[in-house]
Parts: C-alpha cells; sequence; structure tokens
C-alpha cells in the first residue's frame, strides 16, 4: 500500500509539459504499432517477396552445409 501510495505522490509533482510529452509519445507508438499490425509485417520476418512459390523462403531452403538452393 505504501509503494501505491509513493508512486501516486511522485506522479503528482510532474509538470503539465512532462505529461504532455509521455501522452504524445505513447500515441505515436500505439499508432506505429496499428500500422505494424494492419500491414502484417514484423521485424525480421521475411517479406512476402523472400517467399517461393511453394511457400519456403529461401533462408529455410539451405541445407546445412548453407549452401543456398540445395534441399537435402
Amino acid at each position: 500500500m505504501l509503494a501505491v501510495l509513493s508512486c501516486l505522490v511522485l506522479l503528482s509533482q510532474q509538470s503539465a509539459e512532462v505529461w504532455w510529452r509521455g501522452g504524445f509519445l505513447i500515441g505515436a507508438g500505439a499508432l506505429l504499432y496499428a500500422v505494424a499490425r494492419l500491414t502484417g509485417r514484423r521485424p525480421g520476418a521475411p517479406g512476402r517477396e523472400d517467399v517461393t512459390a511453394d511457400g519456403v523462403s529461401p533462408a529455410a531452403a539451405e541445407d546445412a552445409s548453407g549452401r543456398a538452393g540445395l534441399r537435402g
């Protein structure tokens, strides 16, 4: 209970400018998240152009020796 009370006291000591900046940054992050979700792209995921007709990415088609395009 004391932890919650101390957090509320510290939050109440911030200026309005700090709250506006924080709100803006949270809003910008939410907007970027929504755009990323709607476009279906994730960092590190292969793009649609990186997938062959059979649904396998070129990286997944590499065999254990590291040579591209060979399947075991």
